[in-house]
């Protein structure tokens, strides 16, 4: 694998791992009855989804990176960027619809 290549993986995998451990903790925040506010079923089951969706990238840049090292296609490689392209916008309509839920409720009218 090129050396571009190998660096982007490597970053991509810790951009992603740190979004899952900030992920996981807002997750405990949100479930904290210390929270000075509180996110119903709807926030909460969002996060949930975000959290899961970013495990979902995070397993993919994996696989990715194992497939290039390997030279072994453990899964289709166009398949793979497929799924990634759905997944990842389904994951910004969640982000938008989670920041629209979350600010409408601050929001003065």
């Amino acid at each position: 694998m090129n050396p571009v290549t190998t660096t982007l993986f490597l970053v991509g995998i810790g951009i992603m791992a740190y979004a899952l451990y900030l992920s996981i903790k807002l997750k405990v925040i949100f479930n904290s009855r210390k929270a000075w506010f509180s996110f119903g079923g709807k926030l909460r089951k969002a996060w949930g989804i975000i959290t899961s969706l970013i495990f979902f990238f995070l397993t993919s840049y994996v696989i990715m990176g194992v497939m290039q090292i390997t030279g072994i296609d453990l899964i289709n490689p166009v398949m793979l960027t497929s799924i990634v392209f759905v997944v990842g916008a389904t994951f910004v309509l969640l982000v938008v619809f989670l920041n629209y839920e979350t600010f409408s409720k601050f929001a003065v009218h």
